[in-house]
C-alpha cells in the first residue's frame, strides 16, 4: 500500500465518480475529489466550509509553487538552494565563485 499524506489525496477513489482519488479528510473521513465536489450543487457550504476549502487551497497553492518563495541571497551570502533551483540564474548574479567556496 503506497503511503500518503493523510490530508490530502489517498489511494481509495471517489465514492461519487470512483476515477479520481478520495480525499481523506481528518474529521469527515473519506469525501468525494475535487472534480466532483466542484460539480455537486446539493452541497450545501457552510461559512466553517468556506474557511476550510480556502485554507486547504492555500496551503495546496503555496505548496505547488514553493520554489518561488526561495529568495537568491541570505543576508549578504547567495543562497545554494535557490541557485540549485535556477542554475541559469548563476551569471545573472555573478556568484558563481561565491557558490564554489560554499
Amino acid at each position: 500500500m503506497k503511503k500518503t499524506c493523510p490530508k490530502t489525496h489517498s489511494p481509495k477513489k471517489c465514492p461519487a465518480c470512483g476515477l479520481n482519488d478520495a480525499i481523506i479528510d481528518s474529521t469527515l473521513g473519506v469525501v468525494h475529489c475535487l472534480s466532483c465536489q466542484a460539480k455537486d450543487v446539493r452541497i450545501t457550504k457552510s461559512p466553517e466550509f468556506y474557511s476550510l476549502a480556502k485554507k486547504d487551497r492555500v496551503q495546496r497553492i503555496r505548496d505547488e509553487h514553493s520554489a518561488d518563495l526561495v529568495q537568491p541571497f541570505s543576508g549578504t551570502k547567495p543562497n545554494p538552494d535557490f541557485f540549485k533551483l535556477y542554475p541559469d540564474k548563476i551569471k545573472e548574479y555573478n556568484v558563481g565563485k561565491d557558490l564554489e567556496k560554499l
